[in-house]
Formats: C-alpha cells, structure tokens, sequence
C-alpha cells in the first residue's frame, strides 16, 4: 500500500510541475514600455519587440536576467 501512495504523490507533483511550467505570461505591457521608453537604436528595446506575446515562467525567468544586464549595459553607455 505504501509504495502505491508513494508512486500516486510522485506523480501528483509531477502533474504539478506540468501544470506550473505550462503557465504562460503575457508581457504586452513590457514590449509596450520599450516601445515608448527606449531610443530606436536600444539593442534591448529591439530584442524586447522580437519576444512572443507571452512566454512561460520559466523563459520570462531566464529571460528577465539577460534583459536586465543589457537595460543596464546600455544605461551606463548613455552617460
């Protein structure tokens, strides 16, 4: 009995994960302000404009640290 209780929370969690990883986020917003905030010439505001209308958590996650090193690379060469 117990290692069918085991195998059912096993893919209870799996089916969790599934479910969480499959969350989509919109980030309409985030290509709307790059739009009106960035100068054309903004390599950021370029590759923000290019992304899918809505990415899962995980791409936003991994995504969001690259946009952020590159908002402030750029930031610090308009000094």
């Amino acid at each position: 009995m117990k290692a069918i209780k085991r195998k059912n929370d096993v893919n209870n969690i799996k089916e969790s994960i599934n479910r969480a990883q499959s969350k989509q986020l919109g980030i309409h917003g985030l290509k709307h302000w790059a739009k009106d905030t960035l100068p054309r010439t903004s390599q950021i505001r370029s590759i923000l404009l290019l992304e899918s209308e809505f990415l899962t958590v995980e791409e936003f996650i991994a995504k969001m640290d690259i946009w952020l090193k590159l908002i402030d690379i750029e930031s610090n060469t308009m000094k």
